[in-house]
């Protein structure tokens, strides 16, 4: 467990590399779970031990098996399975919700194709690099990188999706219809081909160019820009995103859309669309020390990374490459947190039902028991093996179903403190509810059919004599 525990943690999470085992802890948890079951023995022995026995055996044999709890200790009984039936179900709504989320954030769109894609951060600082040498440097490495057997598509980018640069830039737009409000965008450089080996997706137009480094200024923007800011007609509008103040004269350096591209995530699936821009980096000069790489391969591109380091080390010698991974691997590492809270949340369910399951087990085969008597008699009386099993089984649905129903009723309260971890699916999901409840009441059916077949088989005349 402290070895699997790590690996479940976020990266960022307080002093995960101090887990380790500890001696103190286990021998804690030992002495605990020993008290706990001393003490859940001893209280009902003495409590026995008190007892006047002859009206506590009166009052259990007359306790009809599929109907009435008369007695205290039998109330009492049905009042515990009752609850952990509840909390089983509450804990289970949660950690389905959780799942549900979780795999829904796996299986989000993120505007691009991760498979086969590697990424890479390169330092290029200004002590050693002016941007034209910046640019140069990386012009050869990405040359070098498409030339490499198994590789299809290679760029680079100020920042690519789920990384922690955001570039944001504010400006007045003058619109269509001329008025000119005040716009926020992010911004990223990238190089010609970045969309391409990226798999980012062309809604309309086209990406950038080699021959666009020679031409006018060019920008291309993504869905959520043109919706917000041009109401989605983007395609060829010219625009200044210099601080252009209402009643000035219009800039004659205007970038020109000339394309519009998918909505990526930014640092995280949950995160809604914002508006953003990206420059052809010839266009403009690469002053970022920050440079990311993107390689697109025919196979894993896991098994490009010693190539891809070798072609930097022999561009840059000074700047070696970080934080090399997949783009499926950087997706997953932002998914860490909703997956430990998914995990743990279903190992407790998990333990819940289970212990919900075994306490229905254990309370009908003791009330199986303690009413052998009077099955003997409903069966001497012309009771079938039919009326005997539902008998145990209605008592067994009767606490699954109020336990189901407290349990849900409070999962319906306390999920809405799930809202803010929930993707896809809402904190009162109706399909999540309802798998829960099946699923509790087959556990029941499963729990009484032991019980059942033992009341089924009780031979009346034994019974009788005994």
């Amino acid at each position: 467990m402290h070895r699997a525990l790590p690996a479940l943690l976020p990266s960022d999470f307080p002093r995960v590399a101090d887990l380790a085992f500890d001696i103190r802890i286990q021998i804690f948890a030992v002495v605990v779970s020993i008290a706990a079951g001393l003490g859940c023995g001893l209280l009902p022995a003495w409590d026995v031990a008190r007892a006047d026995v002859v009206p506590a055996l009166v009052e259990d044999s007359l306790a009809p098996v599929g109907a009435g709890l008369r007695s205290r200790t039998a109330r009492v009984r049905a009042a515990i399975m009752c609850g952990q039936v509840a909390i089983a179900s509450v804990l289970l709504v949660g950690s389905l919700l959780l799942c549900r989320s979780f795999y829904s954030m796996l299986h989000a769109d993120v505007g691009y194709d991760a498979a086969n894609v590697l990424t890479a951060t390169m330092i290029l600082p200004d002590g050693d690099y002016t941007p034209v040498t910046r640019l140069q440097r990386v012009d050869e490495l990405v040359a070098r990188l498409r030339a490499l057997p198994g590789v299809s598509r290679a760029a680079y980018t100020t920042a690519t999706p789920f990384g922690n640069i955001i570039t944001l830039s504010s400006f007045h737009l003058r619109k269509r219809d001329g008025t000119m409000p005040t716009v926020q965008s992010g911004s990223r450089q990238v190089s010609a081909g970045y969309f391409t080996a990226l798999g980012q997706r062309i809604l309309e137009g086209r990406e950038f160019t080699d021959a666009d480094a020679s031409a006018n200024r060019v920008v291309i923007v993504n869905r959520e820009f043109a919706r917000r800011y041009l109401e989605g007609r983007a395609l060829g509008w010219s625009f200044s995103d210099a601080d252009e103040r209402p009643g000035q004269t219009r800039p004659t350096d205007n970038r020109e859309i000339i394309g519009v591209v998918e909505d990526t995530a930014r640092q995280s699936v949950t995160d809604g669309p914002e508006p953003e821009m990206y420059y052809l980096v010839r266009k403009d000069p690469l002053v970022n020390e920050q440079v990311s790489l993107v390689v697109r391969t025919d196979a894993d591109p896991r098994a490009m990374v010693n190539s891809v380091r070798a072609a930097a080390q022999a561009v840059a010698p000074n700047a070696p490459l970080e934080g090399v991974m997949t783009m499926e691997d950087k997706a997953a590492a932002t998914l860490s947190k909703p997956r430990l809270y998914a995990v743990l949340l279903s190992t407790f369910a998990a333990f819940a039902l289970v212990i919900a399951g075994v306490g229905l087990f254990g309370v009908l085969s003791y009330t199986v028991a303690q009413r052998a008597r009077e099955i003997g008699v409903r069966s001497a009386l012309g009771a079938q093996v039919g009326d005997i099993v539902a008998l145990v089984v209605r008592q067994s649905m009767a606490i699954a179903v109020a336990g189901l129903v407290v349990g849900l009723l409070a999962a319906l309260w306390l999920t809405r403190g799930l809202r803010t971890f929930l993707y896809g699916v809402t904190a009162h999901d109706v399909a999540s509810f309802g798998a829960v409840a099946v699923l509790l009441l087959i556990v029941a059916a499963i729990a009484s059919i032991v019980p059942a077949r033992r009341a089924a088989s009780v031979d009346p005349v034994k019974v009788l004599r005994g």
